[in-house]
């Protein structure tokens, strides 16, 4: 960022950590995205909810390559409630998920649901947690040899416990 937009920046982010309604749009753009998308603050009654959109977009709600906020949906998506090829939050969803509540091809979380998923509760053809419930678990009562070399091809080492 320029010295100009550097400042549009800090100024931005100032008021908001002061509980101001700000909103921040980089003046440069890829592909009609602005780079740079930030929204904080309340809205009018009856005002429609205001979406950042951008490369980064941090707010309530958040739509781009990285998005941060409350509802989040992006490539990397971080938040209570999350969609992204990567997603990380509360609930999430995502090709790689981690939250409390993950689902998606490779799922960690408290309970966890995909492909593969490790988790204190897990559901997936490759499972692994405290409760494992798929094809090849792992779990306190099951061992199966193909779950724990599926795993250590990736190279997560599992606990070999009661062996």
């Amino acid at each position: 960022l320029s010295g100009g937009e550097w400042r549009r920046f800090t100024r931005a982010v100032s008021l908001a950590m002061e509980g101001h309604c700000i909103e921040y749009r980089s003046r440069a753009q890829l592909l009609g995205l602005p780079v740079v998308h930030m929204q904080f603050g309340p809205r009018l009654s009856g005002q429609a909810p205001r979406v950042a959109r951008g490369w980064l977009a941090v707010g309530p709600r958040a739509i781009g390559g990285i998005a941060i906020g409350g509802l989040s949906a992006g490539g990397i998506a971080i938040g209570g409630l999350s969609l992204g090829v990567v997603g990380w939050g509360g609930f999430t969803t995502g090709l790689l998920a981690f939250g409390g509540f993950a689902l998606g091809g490779f799922a960690l979380g408290g309970f966890s649901m995909g492909a593969a998923a490790i988790g204190g509760m897990s559901t997936g053809y490759y499972a692994v947690g405290g409760e494992a419930y798929g094809v090849h678990e792992w779990d306190h009562q099951t061992h199966d040899p193909e779950a724990l070399a599926f795993f250590e091809r990736l190279g997560i080492e599992l606990p070999r416990l009661g062996e």
